[in-house]
């Protein structure tokens, strides 16, 4: 089973978390970075929108939009040490 990745719509194929690293590699540096791993057919989808330190983490249970889930990274420096944060469904 493949998954679709998109980085900074970039897009490839991934069979393994292997080459997801290898995927991912090139764009750890990059200070903006916009990461979607989708299934085929219109599964679900996992997208993280990264801003240096800052990050969203969202789940999409459907290709055509779904009231999702997501979850919030607070910076470091504030105080909580990078905490992953879940938040409330979007409704």
């Amino acid at each position: 089973m493949t998954i679709t990745l998109s980085v900074n719509s970039r897009c490839s194929e991934v069979a393994s978390i292997a080459a997801l690293r290898r995927a991912l590699a090139p764009f750890a540096s990059e200070r903006f970075r916009d990461i979607c791993l989708s299934m085929d057919g219109g599964g679900p989808s996992l997208v993280a929108l990264l801003n240096e330190s800052i990050g969203w983490l969202m789940y999409l249970r459907h290709a055509d939009g779904d009231a999702a889930d997501h979850s919030k990274i607070d910076r470091p420096n504030a105080g909580n040490g990078g905490v992953l944060r879940r938040a409330s469904p979007l409704r």
